[in-house]
């Protein structure tokens, strides 16, 4: 049984086991476990805030679909509303210049 040594660079090693038999090992220096585990947490980190953006934006282009939507009902209400009220000017004046007239009330 071989071990392999640690050096600067990560490269692949060809040992001899037996004769004429061949084997890789992949050599890593300077390899430190607290290095790993702080890699591999901010890769945690960013998966974690690329999924929250991802789920942000969703809401995001929801809630605009929703208000857009909202818009429309809101403009149709002020339109319906303006032709309320020019209705009601139209009545307003027939009244006032002919006030002893029978007149419509669906003008």
């Amino acid at each position: 049984m071989s071990s392999c040594k640690f050096s600067f660079k990560i490269t692949v090693l060809y040992k001899l086991n037996h004769p004429g038999n061949l084997s890789f090992c992949l050599v890593v220096s300077g390899h430190s476990l607290l290095k790993d585990v702080v890699v591999a947490f901010s890769v945690l980190v960013a998966t974690v805030g690329c999924w929250v953006a991802v789920l942000q934006k969703r809401k995001a282009k929801e809630q605009m679909e929703r208000m857009i939507k909202d818009m429309k009902i809101l403009q149709q209400a002020e339109d319906g509303l303006q032709e309320l009220q020019l209705r009601y000017v139209r009545m307003s004046a027939f009244v006032t210049f002919y006030p002893s007239t029978q007149w419509n009330y669906a003008l």
